[in-house]
């Protein structure tokens, strides 16, 4: 009977908590993943983030606060006092707060260096092919303009706690789950106007998968007023 309580413990376990990664990978349809041995490093840290939270503060960013995302490192870092402060104001539980920030962070790597099948497969046998394709992502990324930047790793997060909660086959990890996402709407409404995609989260999930791939190709410019007439229309 223990064993099998375990067991069952570990498969609600691994419903709740997927890596950042594997569930933005399904989300995509797998259209667009990290080149192995290129990912983005993630790491924790106790120590202050780089921007002060008031204890009392009404607007929370995700960004500085509670985790950055470093491009040009390709490095993700999240902010444990940060995530502990912000947790303590919307009175969430911190570890929920902290996969989302992970997930956001993570988003924001995808739309940097996650590469489509063709071009993952080359930049494997080419390291010439990986550092030309590292040389176009940057120059697109740093095109995004910072608003939909932030929309679109928000939208991304909102998508895969969906897919996460779609796939989850327990009870009790569906529950959780759904406590994660009631922590991604109440931080929601604590954010700056850039992050806030109340207009959005009725758009299909393929519908902004589709306009990342379309800044990713330059097919669309990085420019919020032009993404939204694509998520409107």
């Amino acid at each position: 009977m223990i064993a099998e309580n375990s067991t069952q413990f570990i498969n609600i376990l691994s419903e709740i908590i997927k890596p950042p990664y594997e569930i933005l990978n399904k989300l995509t349809k797998y259209q667009y993943q990290f080149l192995i041995g290129k990912e983005p490093t993630e790491s924790e840290t106790k120590e202050e983030p780089p921007r002060e939270l008031d204890e009392k503060a009404e607007i929370i960013p995700i960004d500085e606060y509670l985790g950055r995302y470093e491009p040009k490192m390709r490095k993700i870092t999240i902010f444990d006092k940060g995530i502990d402060n912000a947790s303590r104001i919307i009175r969430c539980d911190p570890k929920y707060l902290k996969y989302i920030v992970r997930l956001h962070e993570w988003s924001h790597a995808l739309i940097h260096i996650g590469l489509g099948e063709n071009d993952r497969l080359k930049a494997l046998d080419e390291d010439s092919y990986w550092e030309e394709c590292l040389k176009q992502s940057n120059q697109i990324y740093v095109s995004i303009e910072a608003k939909l930047h932030e929309h679109l790793a928000q939208l991304l997060t909102y998508h895969s706690l969906n897919l996460l909660r779609e796939d989850a086959k327990h009870k009790e990890a569906k529950e959780v789950i759904n406590r994660i996402i009631e922590t991604f709407l109440e931080l929601n409404t604590r954010q700056p106007s850039e992050y806030v995609v109340d207009d959005y989260l009725g758009v299909p999930q393929d519908r902004v998968i589709q306009s990342v791939g379309m800044l990713k190709k330059v097919w669309l410019k990085g420019v919020f007023d032009a993404w939204n007439i694509i998520m409107k229309w």
